[in-house]
């Protein structure tokens, strides 16, 4: 089933950006039918490996004499459950593209340089997401008026690293 994920990113004073969170979203089609799988995993309190929401709050209170309060796990869970709620019912009502522009406006890798390890490691920028089916779009650095759909059921997505490469 084609699946997709989205990183969530903190900016941290240790770090510069981290990874705090993820989405995976795996798909399937049977018998006139959609299935949707839907995961989220957030960074509320640990801060290794990277950081988290609470330590960037942290930081924010001792760098900027604030007092803002950390965030419990339940009350994380309790926001991102009803925003996916929220978010959920305006696809059904205005579909895809008001979502789209939503993401744009959060997404860190337009424009990330990558590394394309199935066509002979060719260099490509990110270009975003095909509107019509979501898939990732990158353009070729050697040829400009090349753009490569990537599906992401059959790579593998090392954002951090700029590889993308097909999955074995």
């Amino acid at each position: 089933a084609p699946a997709a994920d989205s990183d969530t990113s903190a900016d941290s004073a240790d770090h510069g950006f981290a990874k705090i969170g993820s989405v995976l979203v795996s798909s399937s089609y049977r018998a006139g039918e959609y299935t949707l799988l839907f995961g989220c995993g957030v960074n509320v309190a640990n801060r290794l490996p990277t950081t988290s929401i609470n330590s960037v709050i942290r930081e924010y209170n001792s760098a900027h004499g604030a007092g803002l309060a950390t965030l419990p796990v339940e009350k994380a869970l309790a926001l991102i459950t009803a925003k996916f709620e929220e978010l959920y019912r305006q696809f059904l009502v205005r579909g895809f593209e008001p979502l789209l522009k939503l993401y744009y406006k959060n997404w860190l890798h337009s424009g990330q340089a990558v590394t394309l390890a199935d066509r002979s490691y060719e260099k490509a920028r990110v270009v975003g997401l095909d509107p019509t089916d979501g898939q990732l779009q990158v353009r070729s650095v050697a040829s400009p008026g090349t753009v490569y759909s990537l599906q992401p059921d059959g790579n593998s997505f090392d954002m951090l690293h700029g590889l993308i490469s097909r999955k074995a």
